[in-house]
């Protein structure tokens, strides 16, 4: 990050069918410190930003890149948060022994993009029609990934590469495909994807206005950074991507909590604010859609850590539940607002929110025609 090219480009075309859920990006981490090295996460904390074109239209732009990774990892059962360690590195939490590397060694990730269109759907795309960019760009620093007490944070990322799987089809049927986009038809492709934005804050009572428009708003993501650690155990290993604040800090304290609601034009989203921790973890339940499951949950985070570093509020915006382009249309020049305040002021002292974050999940379409591609959001 400190020097040399930042930007990863990984172009992806020829005459075969791609299978979007195999797609692995594949590199080293080499320390060259003098010390131990200490990782926090998987390979996503080393990326701030990550941007998927096909046929040069922007598929994809997700900003905070290794942020939005590190949420939507806490929100998987921790089954597969332990699969997700083997591909990279153990996920940080406290009282928790982190991986590592050692001084002038290297290890190796296996990361799965964090992509509407390459691991949100599982229709394979002609990359003949549609060739893909994919674009990963580094942290602006070092430190920004890696535990930074009495340790090194002096990486190089090396040997790149991207594997997945493509599929060859039968002369018959790819004919078959030809003829269709060459009749003029299209092959439409719906897909979800990621827009973040932050804004720095302060005070107990936190109102900021979302400007990004689009069609069909499937759900939105609000967390927070914050200070008020006074523990280095666990102050030297939050860093912004892996820090979603609660004004707890852990320990339940009832007079610390906190009320949130959304807002778009008119329509205030829940009708009644979420007034508690408890209540806004149900509402993160009922956003990802395992609210109703006695088997689903979201086994990565445990009840000390979302009172502490792993505060995320969920927000759904569907007319029904899981249902695909049922969100909100936010084109009208409806407002999306959000609103965080305090529910007891006095007792947050300088223990407050610097910086606020928001993710709009969107329900999106990709049209292939044998002319190029059209992306509809």
């Amino acid at each position: 990050p400190a020097s040399g090219v930042k930007v990863i480009r990984i172009k992806l075309n020829g005459t075969d069918w791609l299978d979007p859920q195999t797609v692995r990006v594949n590199f080293d981490v080499t320390n060259q410190g003098a010390n131990t090295m200490h990782l926090l996460s998987a390979g996503h904390a080393f990326f701030s930003r990550c941007r998927i074109l096909c046929g040069s239209q922007i598929v994809e732009d997700i900003q905070s890149y290794n942020r939005v990774c590190e949420m939507f990892s806490l929100l998987q059962s921790s089954d597969t948060i332990d699969n997700d360690g083997l591909e990279g590195a153990r996920k940080w939490h406290n009282g928790g022994s982190t991986d590592f590397i050692n001084a002038g060694k290297k290890r190796s990730f296996s990361m799965k993009l964090c992509s509407g269109l390459l691991s949100g759907q599982s229709k394979m795309l002609p990359i003949r029609y549609a060739p893909l960019e994919i674009e990963l760009e580094l942290v602006s620093d070092a430190e920004l990934s890696v535990y930074t007490a009495n340790t090194d944070a002096n990486w190089v990322i090396s040997n790149v590469q991207l594997k997945c799987d493509v599929v060859t089809l039968d002369s018959a049927l790819e004919n078959s495909y030809a003829e269709h986009l060459l009749s003029g038809k299209s092959l439409p492709i719906n897909y979800g994807t990621f827009i973040c934005q932050d804004q720095t804050v302060s005070g107990n009572n936190i109102s900021i206005n979302v400007s990004r428009a689009c069609s069909r708003l499937k759900s939105v993501f609000v967390s927070m950074t914050g200070s008020g650690w006074t523990s280095a155990s666990v102050s030297n290993n939050l860093k912004e991507f892996n820090n979603f604040w609660s004004p707890m800090l852990g320990n339940y304290d009832h007079d610390k909590e906190m009320s949130a609601q959304i807002q778009i034009g008119s329509k205030m989203i829940p009708e009644m604010p979420y007034s508690s921790s408890a209540e806004a973890f149900a509402g993160l339940l009922k956003c990802m859609g395992v609210q109703g499951s006695a088997y689903h949950g979201l086994g990565g985070i445990k009840a000390f850590e979302y009172r502490a570093y792993s505060f995320i509020l969920g927000f759904d915006c569907e007319k029904v539940l899981q249902s695909g382009f049922s969100g909100i249309n936010t084109r009208a020049g409806d407002l999306l607002s959000i609103k965080l305040k305090a529910n007891n002021p006095n007792d947050f002292g300088s223990n407050e929110p610097t910086r606020v974050y928001t993710v709009l999940q969107t329900d999106n379409i990709l049209e292939i025609r044998d002319g190029g591609t059209t992306v509809y959001d």
